[in-house]
């Protein structure tokens, strides 16, 4: 942010709908609703000045939904992850259908938290929000098996080669200070709710794409 900043450019860094400083909403907000509200951001900000968007987790696939819905405003999007694909797409060589096919693999031991956010946020919130240390578990989880970290003696992710205690208490009580745990679910459930985690068939993005596609 800081060198785009430094460069003269207007960077707006939206903390999106449930999440820590966008607490509460009042229902589920799924990433095609909050490329809307972006917009709609943007608009008040700046007019009709199109614009980039960045976006990395679900902000990859608020970038695409954006770069759907709305191409004559953007100049382009970047994102780091391909989740968010048009419902015909398919692997056709052999590069592609191994990398579906390891993509399935890891989706098959990672997904779980995904699913029950999807479908039952608010038995899962509750208890978050019951216990802070339930909370860190949740969250320190993902850091460890997400962060292409290097390995304790005894196969354990060595999550402090990487992290201070100061950067993961902090990421912790982003969720846990503003009582955002809960609504930060919902847009789980909004997506599914939405349909959103798949573009209609027949979709091909229009704006210019980056990707960012790190070894892991």
């Amino acid at each position: 942010l800081q060198p785009l900043a430094a460069d003269g450019h207007d960077v707006v860094v939206p903390s999106l709908p449930g999440f820590a400083f966008s607490n509460p909403i009042t229902r589920p907000i799924g990433p095609r609703r909050a490329a809307a509200l972006v917009h709609g951001l943007m608009i008040q900000l700046f007019g009709d000045a199109r614009y980039f968007v960045q976006g990395g987790d679900w902000g990859h696939g608020i970038a695409a939904w954006a770069a759907h819905d709305r191409p004559d405003a953007l100049l382009g999007i970047h994102i780091n992850m391909m989740t968010v694909r048009a419902e015909d797409a398919a692997p056709t060589t052999d590069e592609e259908k191994s990398f579906a096919a390891k993509r399935a693999a890891i989706a098959d031991w990672e997904r779980a938290y995904f699913h029950e956010q999807e479908t039952r946020p608010q038995t899962l919130g509750v208890a978050m929000a019951d216990s802070p240390v339930g909370a860190a578990g949740w969250i320190l989880e993902k850091f460890g098996k997400w962060a292409d970290l290097p390995t304790t003696a005894d196969g354990a992710p060595d999550i402090w080669s990487k992290f201070s205690e100061e950067e993961l208490l902090t990421n912790i009580m982003l969720y846990i200070a503003p009582a955002s745990f809960v609504t930060a679910t919902w847009i789980y459930y909004g997506s599914r709710i939405e349909g959103s985690l798949m573009l209609p068939a027949g979709t091909r993005i229009q704006v210019p794409t980056g990707v960012a596609a790190f070894p892991d």
